[in-house]
């Protein structure tokens, strides 16, 4: 995204008018009809627990992405507004608003595989595939007690032995 100089007045509303309210406004009608067809399946089925749920973590999705969408948009606005009040706007500003739609963007598409649960499975499968290393071992550590400066480590009892309780001296 480019800005416009602040001499051009009616170019800055029109960038501004294509590139942040038009797509804000479309976006925001578009989840709400999402919201609104979620909302009334659910109360079809007479609102239970796992449908109120849903009806929560849609709308905390729609409300996460959208202020995302926000904040890409709304240092372009700022400076803006203040590019035509003031004689020069500040350098600082000027980069904000900038850089700011490219992280938005880089934003939302990770907010996209933390919240959306089956992208989220492909990721991790694709993660694994990718890396076999970073695989996390199915079996747990078990922890080790401590008593009197003798270690009980329960991973180390034989079968034989695993009513019973192995003490382990440190001092050697």
């Amino acid at each position: 995204m480019c800005l416009v100089s602040p001499k051009y007045t009616i170019h800055q509303l029109y960038l501004l008018t294509t590139s942040f309210i038009i797509p804000i406004v479309i976006i925001s009608i578009i989840y709400g009809i999402i919201y609104y067809r979620t909302v009334r399946s659910t109360a079809n089925f007479r609102q239970t627990l796992h449908g109120a749920k849903r009806d929560i973590t849609l709308a905390r999705n729609i409300l996460i992405l959208l202020g995302i969408f926000l904040f890409g948009g709304v240092p372009s606005v700022i400076y803006t507004i203040v590019s035509n009040t003031v004689e020069s706007a500040p350098s600082v500003l000027f980069l904000i608003a900038i850089t700011t739609p490219s992280m938005a963007i880089a934003i939302v598409k990770i907010m996209t595989i933390v919240l959306n649960r089956d992208i989220r499975q492909v990721f991790k499968l694709r993660w694994i595939k990718w890396f076999p290393y970073c695989k996390t071992p199915t079996n747990r550590v078990q922890s080790i007690t401590y008593t009197n400066n003798k270690i009980i480590n329960p991973t180390n009892i034989p079968k034989s032995q695993q009513n019973k309780t192995k003490i382990l001296n440190t001092h050697t």
